[in-house]
Protein backbone atom coordinates (compact mmCIF):
# COMPACT_ATOMS: atom_id res chain seq x y z
CA UNK A 1 0.00 0.00 0.00
CA UNK A 2 2.95 2.59 0.85
CA UNK A 3 4.78 1.61 -1.97
CA UNK A 4 1.84 2.57 -4.34
CA UNK A 5 2.41 5.82 -6.07
CA UNK A 6 0.18 7.66 -5.57
CA UNK A 7 -0.66 6.89 -1.89
CA UNK A 8 -4.33 5.87 -1.12
CA UNK A 9 -4.60 8.09 1.70
CA UNK A 10 -7.86 6.98 2.88
CA UNK A 11 -6.94 3.28 3.08
CA UNK A 12 -4.40 4.62 5.29
CA UNK A 13 -6.18 6.61 7.27
CA UNK A 14 -8.61 3.39 7.53
CA UNK A 15 -5.57 1.48 8.32
CA UNK A 16 -4.30 3.92 11.24
CA UNK A 17 -7.62 4.07 12.60
CA UNK A 18 -7.44 0.15 13.05
CA UNK A 19 -4.51 0.74 14.60
CA UNK A 20 -5.78 3.00 17.16
CA UNK A 21 -9.00 1.38 18.04
CA UNK A 22 -6.40 -1.82 18.88
CA UNK A 23 -3.63 -0.12 20.73
CA UNK A 24 -6.45 1.41 22.86
CA UNK A 25 -8.32 -1.95 23.52
CA UNK A 26 -4.85 -3.48 24.06
CA UNK A 27 -4.20 -0.39 26.82
CA UNK A 28 -7.76 -1.26 28.56
CA UNK A 29 -7.42 -5.06 28.57
CA UNK A 30 -3.99 -4.40 30.33
CA UNK A 31 -4.91 -1.73 32.51
CA UNK A 32 -7.83 -3.99 33.77
CA UNK A 33 -5.83 -7.47 33.93
CA UNK A 34 -3.39 -4.89 36.38
CA UNK A 35 -5.99 -3.68 38.49
CA UNK A 36 -7.33 -7.05 38.61
CA UNK A 37 -3.82 -8.30 40.06
CA UNK A 38 -3.68 -5.47 42.46
CA UNK A 39 -7.09 -6.40 43.89
CA UNK A 40 -6.10 -9.69 44.63
CA UNK A 41 -2.78 -8.76 45.93
CA UNK A 42 -4.75 -6.50 48.56
CA UNK A 43 -7.16 -9.54 49.32
CA UNK A 44 -4.24 -11.75 49.92
CA UNK A 45 -2.48 -9.50 52.17
CA UNK A 46 -5.38 -8.97 54.30
CA UNK A 47 -6.39 -12.19 54.49
CA UNK A 48 -2.90 -13.47 55.62
CA UNK A 49 -3.63 -11.94 58.92
CA UNK A 50 -5.92 -15.11 59.61
CA UNK A 51 -4.00 -17.97 57.89
CA UNK A 52 -2.44 -18.90 61.07
CA UNK A 53 -5.93 -19.32 63.49
CA UNK A 54 -8.08 -20.98 60.35
CA UNK A 55 -7.04 -23.42 58.61
CA UNK A 56 -9.75 -23.22 55.90
CA UNK A 57 -8.28 -19.73 55.07
CA UNK A 58 -5.04 -21.12 54.65
CA UNK A 59 -6.07 -23.57 52.15
CA UNK A 60 -8.61 -20.81 50.38
CA UNK A 61 -5.72 -18.10 50.43
CA UNK A 62 -3.00 -21.11 48.93
CA UNK A 63 -5.93 -22.05 46.58
CA UNK A 64 -6.32 -18.21 44.96
CA UNK A 65 -2.64 -17.89 45.08
CA UNK A 66 -1.96 -20.63 42.86
CA UNK A 67 -4.57 -19.34 40.19
CA UNK A 68 -3.10 -15.81 40.60
CA UNK A 69 0.02 -17.36 39.38
CA UNK A 70 -1.68 -19.43 36.67
CA UNK A 71 -2.92 -15.91 35.42
CA UNK A 72 -6.68 -16.78 36.71
CA UNK A 73 -7.26 -13.63 38.12
CA UNK A 74 -10.86 -13.18 38.05
CA UNK A 75 -10.54 -16.92 39.34
CA UNK A 76 -8.21 -16.30 42.25
CA UNK A 77 -9.93 -12.64 43.42
CA UNK A 78 -13.56 -14.75 43.65
CA UNK A 79 -11.25 -17.04 45.96
CA UNK A 80 -9.14 -14.48 47.94
CA UNK A 81 -12.95 -12.69 48.37
CA UNK A 82 -15.07 -15.78 49.39
CA UNK A 83 -12.44 -16.99 51.94
CA UNK A 84 -12.52 -13.76 53.68
CA UNK A 85 -16.05 -12.91 53.52
CA UNK A 86 -16.61 -16.31 55.66
CA UNK A 87 -14.96 -14.10 58.35
CA UNK A 88 -16.54 -10.93 57.54
CA UNK A 89 -19.67 -11.58 55.89
CA UNK A 90 -20.93 -8.32 55.29
CA UNK A 91 -17.95 -5.93 54.67
CA UNK A 92 -15.26 -8.15 52.94
CA UNK A 93 -14.41 -5.50 50.20
CA UNK A 94 -14.50 -2.98 52.96
CA UNK A 95 -12.19 -4.16 55.33
CA UNK A 96 -9.83 -5.30 52.41
CA UNK A 97 -9.92 -1.75 51.02
CA UNK A 98 -9.31 0.11 54.27
CA UNK A 99 -6.22 -2.31 54.79
CA UNK A 100 -4.47 -0.62 51.82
Amino acid sequence: MIAEVPINIEELNALLDEAIDFTYKFYNNINNVVGMSIMVENAVVFGNKYRSTYPEIDRELSKAEFQYLNGEYTKALKTAISCIETLFPDDADEKIMRNV
